[in-house]
């Protein structure tokens, strides 16, 4: 890449509490390597990192004095669209598409992955639950489009919790990424206005 004078983009691998973490790793790479590293949707998306802005800034600042070919966009907005399964925990992942789409339709499991989405630092948590989930796009379930899981809920009359599993579940949780976010899409409020006018 630096050969060619090109650029290495990527998006952080956390916007929360371990932020500057993930930068040093993307700083690490620029210094190891000499090439220009850009940080794509550079946002603090947890709100116990919230007010953390100046920090973030001066810690990339720094970087660029020692050298680093370093920059960076700002993601604009206090709301972001991912897939509805970023909720689960990271490490159900590791059973592979097909399985953790069965997974999700046992009631033992279901059980059992209800703490762990509930973490202190969980997705759910820092949109606040199930009613900051708006829901954008669910083909298998279109009844839940432009509503929170917890409205939905109500209206269906069930747990926000077995209607959350099942949204993911009739979608098929071997579709990840972007491909995810539009097939079975939802708006999470989970950003600062500090933060974005400090950017």
């Amino acid at each position: 890449v630096q050969q060619y004078d090109g650029l290495v983009t990527a998006h952080l691998r956390d916007e929360g509490l371990k932020l500057i973490s993930a930068i040093n790793e993307l700083i690490e790479i620029g210094r190891h390597s000499g090439v220009h590293v850009h940080i794509s949707h550079l946002k603090i998306d947890k709100a116990a990192a919230h007010g953390a802005a100046k920090e973030v800034w001066e810690h990339i600042e720094e970087a660029r004095r020692q050298g680093i070919k370093l920059s960076a966009d700002l993601y604009p907005y206090t709301a972001s669209m991912t897939a509805l399964n970023m909720c689960l925990p990271t490490d159900f992942f590791t059973h592979g598409p097909d399985k953790m789409c069965d997974l999700l339709r046992d009631p033992a499991i279901r059980a059992a992955l209800k703490p762990q989405i509930q973490v202190k630092n969980s997705r759910l948590r820092h949109c606040g639950g199930f009613g900051g989930i708006l829901m954008a796009s669910a083909p298998a379930t279109p009844g839940c489009c432009g509503k929170t899981i917890e409205a939905y809920a109500r209206e269906m009359d069930q747990d926000p919790w077995e209607v959350f599993f099942d949204i993911v579940a009739a979608i098929g949780i071997s579709v990840v990424g972007i491909l995810a976010a539009a097939l079975c899409g939802c708006f999470v409020h989970n950003a600062a206005c500090q933060d974005i006018v400090l950017g």
